[in-house]
């Protein structure tokens, strides 16, 4: 191994931690970052929200029989 070898192998190693430790925060930020209200999409979808519920008390009804 060469010396250019060593040095490239060295950056890619400490580029790799940075790029690592600088996603992570970026995630924990997003993760962090509260709902502003009255923005974004609403809790309740109307029917389609009533339709999932329906469908999944459905299933639940058919598992306990």
């Amino acid at each position: 191994m060469n010396a250019s070898q060593l040095i490239n192998m060295f950056i890619r190693l400490i580029m790799r931690r940075l790029m690592n430790k600088g996603i992570n925060k970026g995630f924990d930020a997003l993760s962090k970052r509260k709902p502003t209200p009255g923005k974004g999409r609403p809790r309740n979808n109307g029917p389609r929200s009533d339709t999932r519920r329906v469908k999944q008390a459905l299933r639940m009804l058919r598992r306990m029989r």
